[in-house]
């Protein structure tokens, strides 16, 4: 699995997703190892990140080079953009944690979420 991290010094999650010059991406293996395997330079928009209907707008450029992500960590996002990544199936997970610590938190949940899953399959 790939996660994206809003992050400027590979340690904290410590950039809001319409602002951060750069996501690190990190891959995530079976065993919930993990390891920066890339960097991918963005071009924030310096006034608003603001979803312009059927228009390119720096937030759509951002969210396109992460659809091969399976979730966005940053401090911050703004409505346009948790939608846009919504409903990409991208997860946007708001954090001011280190990276270590955000996936472990975010795998963690991963966890709960297919045990709850599996939990109301059996009920019918």
């Amino acid at each position: 699995m790939k996660i994206a991290v809003a992050s400027t010094d590979s340690k904290t999650v410590n950039q809001p997703f319409g602002k951060t010059p750069q996501f690190l991406i990190i891959e995530v293996g079976d065993d919930n190892l993990f390891e920066i395997t890339e960097t991918r330079n963005n071009a924030p928009d310096k006034n608003k990140c603001e979803s312009q209907e059927g228009k390119e707008t720096p937030m759509s450029r951002s969210v396109a080079m992460l659809l091969d992500c399976e979730a966005v960590f940053s401090v911050k996002f703004g409505i346009g953009g948790y939608n846009e990544l919504a409903k990409h199936d991208i997860h946007p997970y708001q954090t001011k944690e280190s990276i270590e610590a955000a996936i472990n938190g975010y795998l963690k949940y991963k966890e709960a979420d297919a045990k709850a899953a599996q939990k109301s399959k059996g009920k019918h």
